[in-house]
């Protein structure tokens, strides 16, 4: 996400109208929690906010029954606050359709996720 910043931090200079609009979508295999270096995620949220980027995340995988998404701080000593819910990001669950060949082939529930 940091990354994708980089496009976005200077895109008074130089249009490329081929980037209109400032939108960052993630998509990931899990379920929202990553583990991240504390002093990266007070930049990465410094960033995004400042420059008005939309950040949007989504899950592949079935929700949690825990708040996501959550980054878990995996440096320095025994924090007394070791993860964070970031507020700057939106988050969302790839749903397949009915009936999805899969799914019937499994014998499984179709997964319906809460509203948070």
């Amino acid at each position: 996400l940091n990354l994708a910043m980089n496009v976005y931090s200077r895109h008074y200079l130089d249009c490329n109208f081929e980037r209109n609009g400032q939108q960052v979508i993630v998509v990931t295999p899990g379920v929202g929690v990553f583990e991240v270096e504390r002093d990266l995620m007070t930049l990465t949220k410094l960033r995004v906010v400042e420059l008005g980027v939309g950040a949007d995340l989504v899950c592949l995988s079935e929700q949690p029954l825990h708040h996501v998404p959550l980054f878990v701080f995996n440096s320095g000593p025994r924090q007394a606050n070791p993860y964070k819910i970031p507020h700057w990001i939106n988050h969302s669950y790839y749903q397949p359709a009915e009936g999805a060949a899969c799914e019937r082939a499994l014998g499984r529930q179709h997964f319906r996720p809460r509203i948070i």
